[in-house]
């Protein structure tokens, strides 16, 4: 197997950073307990008011420590204060397998009216991708400064 083969095939997380208005998740102490609530890393980004941003794409950055991840491309935010065109965007050698994206009024995403850290619980999913470079959703119905968290799996490593 040559070494081209074998650099594609494996995976990794990617997460969306702004470094000034960003919280990891492993930060959140929701219920005050003196405890960190999540064991998942990454971050809600946010809030933002409406107007364009670009936040760095890392993959492989556990425990949200950058130093550890891969800086692999950008996230763009085009929000207007009704709806958000949301970019994500990768480098080769990277390509895109899937995205999760969630965009609201809330830091984090609810599931059950729980908080929830866990990208397959996010609202917006685009699955099997074609190991594409670039991805575009187009979120309505927001209003209000919103917090943005968006995840992916993507392959080049």
């Amino acid at each position: 197997m040559s070494s081209f083969v074998v650099f594609f095939l494996h995976r990794n997380s990617l997460n969306a950073i702004d470094g000034y208005e960003a919280t990891c998740f492993l930060e959140y102490d929701l219920n005050q307990d003196g405890q960190n609530d999540f064991n998942r890393w990454g971050w809600s980004n946010g809030p933002l008011a409406p107007g364009s941003y670009t936040f760095d794409l890392y993959a492989a950055a556990g425990q949200c420590d950058l130093t550890k991840g891969t800086l692999i491309g950008t996230l763009t935010v085009e929000y207007d204060g009704l709806a958000a065109t949301v970019t994500y965007h990768v480098n080769p050698p990277y390509t895109l397998v899937e995205t999760h994206l969630y965009i609201g009024s809330d830091y984090l995403p609810k599931n059950n009216g729980e908080y929830t850290v866990a990208p397959g619980q996010y609202p917006n999913i685009h699955s099997e991708l074609a190991n594409v470079y670039e991805d575009i959703y187009m979120v309505t119905n927001l209003s209000g400064d919103i917090y943005v968290v968006a995840h992916g799996t993507v392959a080049g490593f």
